[in-house]
């Protein structure tokens, strides 16, 4: 969870944020956290959203909570995965929030069916429908969300590591405009059991979130993984998903993509 407690944990997680970073092909100032799996990610990807549209409305959710607070938005696809509605409600989200946008045979959202969006609305797209694999239109979308000020978080639990295959990296072209992903590392990547991560671009907005104190927490001026995640006592996630990166490199995540779309 700290440097102090782990120093050689807090850098390996270092390096994989680096990889997952050029992998993906994300800005440069993504931050990434290790959690259990794409779940977690997920609610720590639509908290961070959360509290920074809050924040621009001069809410400070640690404070007052969410009582009273301005009241946010969510669009989400007809077929979107049940983790993500879970981790709605563990946020505070009920059905009434919720706008459903109209998807094709694929499952994929209909960009041309979205609401008009807003700076208090968060838009939660899919990298790989669960039935079908298929991808929401992220250009077209992110560019409308983008637009409007919204908070864009993309579910990628198996499907985001196509970024890396020259052949199926048209699918998740304009992934980088989004604001938060969540992907897991033991699903494609057969990575040891559990890995999920969480990456977003607002290193601020993550770290506010997940935010913790006390005089027993003794931060410091290098990596403290706790800033990113919900868990203070957590395992060493860090060491199998470098093991298996390092091994793999962009090349072998490729192969993996290509031989798992081709069976």
């Amino acid at each position: 969870a700290l440097y102090v407690m782990s120093p050689i944990v807090s850098q390996l997680e270092a390096i994989c944020e680096k990889w997952l970073k050029e992998l993906f092909e994300l800005p440069s100032g993504t931050v990434a956290g290790l959690v259990s799996g794409t779940s977690i990610a997920t609610m720590c990807g639509i908290a961070a959203g959360r509290n920074e549209i809050l924040r621009r409305q001069d809410w400070d959710i640690n404070l007052k909570g969410l009582f009273g607070a301005p009241p946010i938005r969510i669009v989400i696809g007809e077929q979107a995965h049940a983790s993500v509605i879970k981790a709605l409600s563990l946020l505070g989200f009920g059905e009434e929030q919720i706008e459903r946008v109209p998807v094709d045979s694929q499952g994929r959202m209909d960009a041309d069916k979205l609401p008009l969006l807003d700076e208090r609305t968060i838009v939660i797209l899919q990298a790989g429908n669960v039935k079908s694999g298929s991808f929401d239109p992220f250009v077209k979308i992110c560019n409308q969300a983008n637009n409007a000020g919204s908070w864009i978080h993309i579910d990628g639990a198996f499907g985001l590591w196509a970024a890396a295959s020259s052949k199926k990296k048209f699918l998740t072209n304009g992934i980088e405009k989004a604001d938060s992903w969540s992907v897991d590392a033991h699903k494609t990547l057969n990575a040891p059991y559990d890995c999920g991560i969480i990456l977003c671009k607002n290193r601020e907005a993550l770290a506010i979130a997940m935010q913790a104190s006390g005089s027993y927490i003794h931060y410091s001026e290098k990596r403290d993984g706790m800033f990113f995640t919900p868990e203070m006592s957590r395992r060493a996630r860090a060491i199998e998903l470098w093991a298996t990166l390092k091994y793999l490199g962009i090349n072998g995540v490729e192969e993996i993509v290509d031989g798992l779309c081709d069976r």
